[in-house]
Formats: structure tokens, sequence, C-alpha cells
């Protein structure tokens, strides 16, 4: 069966709907994804995942549904993270972007595409922009910048909260859920679950996940 969807495509992860960044004219089978440009991405998961497995997309698993066969995994590495001088801003400083400041788990990928949306101005550096536009080395390219509950969990099972499989630096790390027009929600990995009310222009960590 193959659906054909012009706005985006609807995730069922978990009990939660999440939005992947739309696109035009996907069409979606029952093991892949061809998009407009005539690239086809995989969708078949090989086997049952766990918490610390490597996913489908070479990257971290730190949450899966109760069957193994779905869920959500982190970049195997980070995108940018200071002192490198194309650290990320959040972008949008000055700026409330009214109703994308949602924080739960299954948000990110709407968060960041809502970003992007509502910021064409913003530093193309910007943290949702870099993680959008991260491509594994394997190929996968529907990465985004995670909610703030998302970034928690990813420490909480992959990163310092549990051995740190995922490599992740002692620094902190922008998620893509806003506080206010001056401020997002920021995590820092080398305390125990924490986030921080972080200016925008500040220079953070990026690590992009994926849903599977």
């Amino acid at each position: 069966m193959i659906w054909k969807i012009r706005l985006g495509i609807l995730v069922c992860l978990g009990g939660f709907l999440g939005v992947l960044p739309a696109h035009a004219d996907i069409e979606i089978g029952s093991s892949s994804i061809e998009f407009p440009d005539g690239s086809v991405q995989s969708t078949a998961s090989p086997g049952t995942y766990t918490i610390g497995s490597v996913g489908p997309a070479g990257g971290w698993v730190f949450y899966v549904t109760n069957d193994g066969l779905h869920g959500l995994e982190a970049a195997p590495v980070d995108q940018v993270v200071p002192p490198d001088p194309t650290a990320a801003g959040w972008g949008c400083y000055d700026t409330d972007l009214s109703g994308f400041d949602v924080d739960r788990i299954g948000r990110g990928a709407a968060n960041t595409e809502d970003i992007i949306r509502g910021c064409p101005w913003t530093n193309p550096q910007s943290a949702a922009t870099t993680a959008s536009e991260y491509v594994s080395p394997s190929g996968y390219f529907d990465w985004y910048l995670p909610s703030i509950e998302e970034l928690q969990l990813m420490r909480e099972n992959i990163g310092q909260g549990n051995a740190n499989v995922g490599g992740f630096a002692n620094d902190v790390y922008w998620s893509s859920s806003e506080v206010s027009s001056t401020q997002a929600w920021s995590s820092q990995f080398f305390f125990a679950d924490n986030k921080i009310p972080d200016d925008k222009r500040t220079k953070r960590g990026v690590r992009a996940i994926r849903t599977f």
C-alpha cells in the first residue's frame, strides 16, 4: 500500500503523534518513503531495538515502543559543540513563536519545522537548521532538534545519566522548546536532570534525533 501525503507525515509512536517535516507529494510505502526528488528512504525495521542499541540510521536508540519496533534515535555524533566556532545559537531572538514551545516527547520534529518556518531570517547556523540539515553516514536525512523532554530522555537513557553510550560532551545542548521571545530550553548533560532557560543568542551544542 502506498499513501501520498502533501502536508507532512504523521507518525504514531508509543501513544503520541509527531509531525515530521513537510514535503510535497511524499509517497509512503509499506517499507519505504519516496521523496519528490526521487530519493527513497527505508522505513523497514530489521528487528527489535532496545535502549542503547544502534538504530536503523546508525544512531543511538533512547526510546522504544513496547514492541521494540519503533522509537527515537539520537545522531551518532554531535553536530556542533562549543568551543567549535560553528556552535549554534537558537535563533529568533526577540521573537515569540507563540504555540511553538511544546516540551513533550514526540514534539521535536514539529517544533523544528515551526522554528524554521517562523524564522526565515534565522542565521543558517541556528540550532534547528543545523539539526535539520544533518545527514548521517548511512544517508538518512530526516533529523530534527529534540524537544526539551526528548533531550532530557537522551541524557537519562544514553547520556551521562546512564554510562554515556551516546558520547555526549560535558556541555550544554539546545532543545527545540521555546521559553519566551528571548529564551529557549537547553539541557546540561554534565549535571543530573537539569534544564536551563537559556538566552537564544548563546552558542550551544546540537545533537539531532529522528523517529523510526
